[in-house]
């Protein structure tokens, strides 16, 4: 294969969400939840220290 197909191929399945949907079928299967906890907040991070 050379880079201008795997580059195409690849801006294609971006512009149209495709490379998402392995993680689509990770959901289905139960592997993987929907719901994912965020991140924590910077003044709880400072406040704590990275320690904790």
């Amino acid at each position: 294969m050379n880079y201008y197909l795997i580059t195409s191929l690849r801006k294609i399945l971006r512009q149209t969400s495709l490379d998402e949907a392995s993680q689509v079928f990770t959901i289905l299967k139960g592997d993987m939840s929907i719901i994912v906890p965020r991140s924590l907040l910077r003044e709880y991070i400072e406040f704590y220290g990275k320690e904790q």
